[in-house]
Order: C-alpha cells, then sequence, then structure tokens
C-alpha cells in the first residue's frame, strides 16, 4: 500500500532505500519506473535484502562460482525466470 510511495520518495530525494521484502514483481516494476532517477540523485536501491530472496541469490552466486572456478569458463549474465505456482 505505501511501498511505492516510499520507494518512489527515496530514489527522488537521494535517500537510500533498504527493505526486506521479497515481492519480485513489485520490485522488478521499481527498477524499472525509478532506476534512472534513482542514479541521477545518488539514491541507493537494495529492495530484496530478506529471507525470500537469498536462497535463489545464493544458489545463483554458487552456480556461478562453480561454472567459474571448476569449468574455467566466465559468465556473461544470469536469466530469472519466474512462473506462477497457483
Amino acid at each position: 500500500m505505501y511501498g511505492e510511495h516510499a520507494f518512489k520518495a527515496c530514489a527522488e530525494n537521494g535517500t537510500h532505500y533498504l527493505d526486506c521484502t521479497g515481492e519480485s514483481p513489485w520490485v522488478h516494476k521499481m527498477i524499472k519506473k525509478y532506476e534512472q532517477i534513482a542514479k541521477t540523485t545518488g539514491a541507493i536501491m537494495i529492495p530484496q535484502n530478506g529471507i525470500e530472496s537469498v536462497p535463489p541469490d545464493l544458489i545463483t552466486w554458487s552456480l556461478v562460482s562453480l561454472i567459474r572456478n571448476e569449468l574455467s569458463a566466465p559468465t556473461g549474465s544470469v536469466i530469472l525466470s519466474q512462473h506462477d505456482m497457483v
């Protein structure tokens, strides 16, 4: 209800933002809407740092590390695919 208002205000005013949300679609929407504004004002926006986002981040980091270290292969990008499980 208030998330976007807070996110927008921080981006526009150069205020750093830290949140533990796990709502990936909402985070994607906020980044698309406010990333350029935050870059301009110097705001550091970290919307996902909680328990819901840590496991996928750690799995991705582990897999990329394995590919780089064991296979000596670079990683050009990581693509996230999210599906509705309902």
